[in-house]
């Protein structure tokens, strides 16, 4: 849609692009418009990611596997929101890979910001985005190979009602490039948002240590602390030895243990009446399985 009521969108981008330098680079610019759209939309994501604060939060190789191990059913379009109205999420090394252009790529991170459709009224959404849209989120994908980065996006749309449901058309809307990897990308990002608000959320704020510099610039900045996800929850290590030869999340294989059950959200009712919802998450884990227990967790009595 390209606007968010905030003080920079397309129109204003492109302004800025003509004036800086001229309509000729504009054009040339425009002349591959996929590749243009793209670089717009990204420009965007992380502009909306620095004036928000630089929200990172980084993601634990442990919850990640659970995560992305965890099904989405019976979650109501409600509980997509954002802690901050725009998140970097952080991804281990080489947990998800893909390939475009013939080359293969990893997913370092994705940048979310979900849109206040508020303020706009129902015909400028049905022109942009189609009827009935309530939640509007945007990925950034960040993808590294080396040290060559390529960057595409993806629109979320949801209506009113169950998320699974509409998952499918979503994906449609993924670009071609990124089909291999985009369902465990929209996965990974929509059940990390549900988690960080749920009731069994580990999450911990870390302060960037300031580095000592004897000759510092006068226009030095301080690199911003980071939200650590997951930094408690340990998949057990005497399972993982057995599973390590599976390139992906370790959980995904099955085949030394009866069946891998996967994990949940259950929207349990609560409050007077039992009218309001809690998001409760029931964790993946292996049946039939009795050497070990499937995750270790941490806990920590705050007084």
């Amino acid at each position: 849609m390209g606007t968010d009521y905030l003080d920079m969108n397309q129109d204003s981008l492109e302004f800025f692009i003509k004036n800086k330098t001229s309509n000729m680079y504009l054009d040339y610019l425009k002349e591959d418009d996929n590749g243009y759209k793209a670089w717009i939309n990204m420009v965007l994501s992380t502009y909306h990611y620095y004036k928000h604060h630089q929200k990172r939060f980084q993601l634990t190789p442990d919850i990640t596997n659970m995560l992305l191990q965890t099904d989405m059913k019976d979650v109501h379009v409600a509980f997509v929101r954002l802690p901050f109205p725009s998140i970097y999420l952080e991804l281990p090394k080489g947990m998800l890979k893909g390939e475009t252009n013939g080359q293969e790529y990893e997913v370092e991170g994705v940048y979310v910001h979900q849109y206040n459709l508020k303020p706009i009224d129902k015909k400028t959404i049905e022109r942009h985005l189609g009827k009935g849209i309530v939640s509007y989120l945007q990925l950034g994908i960040v993808l590294k190979n080396n040290e060559e980065y390529q960057y595409g996006i993806v629109h979320l749309r949801f209506k009113n009602g169950n998320i699974v449901e509409q998952l499918q058309e979503n994906y449609k809307r993924a670009s071609l490039q990124f089909e291999e990897i985009a369902n465990d990308i929209f996965s990974l990002v929509l059940n990390t948002l549900f988690y960080i608000q749920s009731d069994k959320s580990d999450m911990e704020y870390i302060e960037e240590r300031p580095l000592i510099l004897l000759n510092k610039p006068k226009n030095h900045t301080p690199k911003k602390g980071h939200y650590k996800v997951g930094r408690k929850v340990i998949i057990n290590s005497s399972l993982k030895k057995k599973l390590k030869q599976y390139e992906k999340s370790p959980l995904k294989a099955e085949q030394n243990y009866k069946w891998l059950v996967r994990g949940h959200w259950r929207n349990q009712p609560i409050g007077k009446g039992r009218k309001e919802r809690k998001m409760i998450w029931i964790e993946p884990y292996l049946k039939g399985n009795t050497e070990d227990d499937l995750i270790h967790r941490e806990y920590e009595v705050k007084k």
